[in-house]
């Protein structure tokens, strides 16, 4: 089956894995999906350059993808900050992993607009004064 039959069924790959991700994205955008993109931490953001434009969101990892709680990583940051200067204002640009009280002010100072936060709220007792601190520390 191919990606383009994959797509019209609603399952959706990561584009990083395509070679055609330009093409692979406007095709997708084409059968009225919003399409996103993920960038690991060892990938180089111009990786997702000419697929940029057909895409609604850029997801950032901050962590090796594969299991929570690891730790944050702060190398991320500038390729976030790259990838944010070159986006349209109706794109959104995310990162997940390793995010917490003590790192999400870094990833919105970066230009993060969506974070992913697992063990930085279901790993405290007290979730509720979890996501309140979130939200303190990434107002602007």
């Amino acid at each position: 089956m191919s990606l383009i039959q994959n797509i019209q069924r609603r399952k959706v790959s990561v584009l990083e894995e395509f070679q055609g991700r330009a093409t692979t994205a406007k095709q997708i955008k084409s059968f009225g999906c919003r399409v996103g993109i993920v960038l690991n931490p060892a990938t180089p953001a111009e990786h997702i350059y000419p697929a940029l434009e057909f895409v609604d969101v850029v997801l950032v990892m901050s962590v090796v993808p594969g299991f929570g709680g690891q730790s944050f990583m702060p190398e991320v940051l500038p390729k976030a900050r790259e990838i944010k200067r070159r986006l349209a204002r109706h794109q959104r640009l995310e990162m997940d992993g390793g995010l917490h009280a003590q790192t999400i002010s870094q990833a919105a100072d970066a230009g993060v607009d969506w974070f992913v936060v697992g063990s930085g709220i279901f790993g405290e007792k007290d979730r509720k004064a979890a996501i309140a601190e979130l939200k303190d520390k990434i107002k602007r």
